[in-house]
């Protein structure tokens, strides 16, 4: 195996990086994922037991869909999430700020034409309570834990909702939700198909930036450069730089 894996479910890129005594997952897809997670898990010569680590980018149903299904199969796998995410996750169900909305109306619409038309998107999923071994992550940056055996940073990136977290090893970044590379056409392209807060996101994306992201590995659609962020990312920069909020940039 290379640096690390992609496995590409049906919504959903999840990601396996090589810890110090099995494997890290970066999410885990939606229900009804079991078979063709276990089939692309077999051609790696690994099982459901090989991963010893789960990192929950945020809370949506397409991300932690097969939870309950690691859990029964490896009970010794250890959760990381945010504290937020432990929230919502126990409540079963997608949260809706009041502000959340699609980038753009048109990908709300064929969202909601998708929805429709595969009967696939739900908003709901399994309760998750948590147990005593799970990492719950505070909303600030930092390293994880040694333990793991994999030199990264975990980094709150919140826009596409409250709770989603980036993993970010050397110049690559996995940032769930907090970008895509999908339906781009439609507008507001590299913009998570749904947000709470615009700015909030192009912020997250400036963060990745300054830390010399190079690669940006989403979960729906391909990897693609980091440098794709840099306009919108530049101008919430601008405005920080100014002492009175000015910016001449056009975002």
């Amino acid at each position: 195996m290379g640096a690390f894996q992609k496995l590409v479910l049906s919504r959903t890129n999840c990601f396996l990086l090589k810890a110090a005594d099995g494997y890290l997952l970066i999410d885990c897809g939606s229900a009804g994922d079991e078979q063709a997670f276990l089939v692309q898990l077999g051609r790696l010569g690994l099982t459901p037991q090989s991963i010893r680590y789960l990192l929950l980018t945020h809370h949506h149903s397409d991300h932690c869909g097969l939870l309950g299904f690691l859990l029964s199969a490896n009970p010794r796998l250890k959760i990381i999430l945010s504290e937020t995410c432990a929230g919502y996750l126990a409540a079963g169900s997608h949260f809706h700020p009041t502000a959340e909305r699609y980038a753009t109306k048109a990908l709300g619409f064929a969202m909601r034409l998708y929805g429709w038309v595969s009967g696939r998107l739900t908003d709901a999923f399994p309760p998750y309570l948590g147990r005593g071994g799970d990492v719950l992550w505070p909303d600030r940056a930092g390293a994880l834990p040694g333990f793991m055996g994999i030199s990264g940073r975990l980094l709150p990136t919140p826009g596409h909702t409250r709770d989603s977290l980036s993993l970010v090893v050397g110049e690559d970044a996995f940032v769930g939700d907090a970008a895509r590379n999908l339906l781009n056409f439609l507008g507001a392209a590299h913009e998570p198909l749904l947000y709470y807060d615009r700015q909030v996101c192009h912020e997250s994306w400036a963060k990745l930036l300054t830390l010399g992201v190079q690669n940006i590995h989403p979960a729906h659609g391909p990897s693609f450069p980091a440098r794709y962020l840099k306009g919108r990312a530049d101008c919430h920069i601008t405005r920080s730089g100014d002492s009175q909020g000015r910016s001449n940039a056009v975002c």
